[in-house]
């Protein structure tokens, strides 16, 4: 992949994690301020806290990527820090998919708050959604 190619799927991936910290810390943030103290509340408020984490890395690393080729273009013949625009690559794709597994799961978790039935909704619905992005990965876009 060109290393401009590159540039912007940090750029886009940086974004998007930005927003999904953001949901992260809030839905941490509700479940800290819940009256219950079921053991699931902890366990959703942990891999809340996981995910913001790993979603927060991966707009560090993403940001520093599109910096660094930006601030040192390089030469005519390439860019004089691309292995580490490939390096802020690597680890924002590492955190971000991180990130959003555990996203996942706090999002399974947190139905169980509110009711058993609603609990199973939410991990139904959220084991989906990691089935069909390891699906993603691993068929489609052939990462692993």
């Amino acid at each position: 992949m060109a290393l401009n190619d590159i540039v912007q799927v940090l750029q886009q991936i940086s974004f998007l994690a930005a927003v999904l910290a953001g949901f992260s810390v809030t839905l941490l943030i509700g479940l800290l301020s819940t009256e219950k103290t079921k053991s699931l509340v902890a366990a959703a408020a942990a891999s809340a806290l996981v995910a913001a984490v790993f979603l927060g890395i991966t707009t560090i690393t993403g940001v520093s990527g599109v910096i660094s080729a930006i601030l040192d273009p390089g030469s005519a013949s390439g860019p004089a820090n691309e292995s580490t625009v490939y390096g802020a690559y690597s680890w924002t794709s590492i955190s971000f998919l991180l990130g959003m597994f555990a996203f996942f799961v706090s999002l399974g978790f947190s139905g169980w708050v509110r009711s058993r039935r609603f609990g199973l909704l939410s991990s139904a619905v959220a084991a989906s959604a990691v089935l069909v992005i390891v699906y993603f990965l691993v068929f489609v876009v052939r990462a692993f």
